[in-house]
């Protein structure tokens, strides 16, 4: 049975031959009435804390999937990017074959400049993951540090 601070209060008691003093009954009454509406208002405050503490949970948790998700998209745009590079040097390398019967004194200077795209493309490439990796670690550092 919960007990409120007002039935504390307005507790009474037979009074009775040699018994206890009704002055220190009421005071320790009114000392037990005090602490409970302590522990109440207290009761109150660390609920509406852990509410507060439960929303901010599920806002992270949301950041958590959208980045999740922000994560897988560009895992599947670098696998395309990356696919379609392959694909593309692919195609540059049969021309370039195809080119070298005809135009051997070109062919250097072609090779250089696919590589000098293929660099650029790395480098593109590592960068794009890189920020990728520095908002990941800055949201983790959020989260510990709220």
């Amino acid at each position: 049975m919960a007990l409120t601070a007002l039935e504390i209060r307005k507790q009474e008691f037979k009074r009775i031959m040699r018994g206890y003093s009704p002055i220190e009954v009421r005071r320790f009454l009114e000392l037990i009435a005090s602490e409970v509406e302590r522990l109440t208002r207290t009761n109150i405050e660390l609920k509406e804390r852990v509410r507060e503490l439960e929303a901010k949970v599920k806002e992270y948790e949301g950041k958590e999937n959208l980045l999740k998700e922000a994560l897988t998209t560009a895992q599947q745009t670098a696998s395309r990017i990356k696919e379609e590079a392959r694909k593309e040097a692919e195609e540059i390398l049969q021309e370039a074959r195809e080119y070298t019967k005809t135009h051997q004194s070109q062919l250097t200077q072609d090779i250089e400049e696919l590589k000098e795209k293929r660099r650029r493309f790395i480098a593109d490439f590592r960068a794009l993951l890189e920020s990728y990796l520095t908002t990941l670690n800055q949201i983790e550092s959020e989260e510990k540090n709220p």
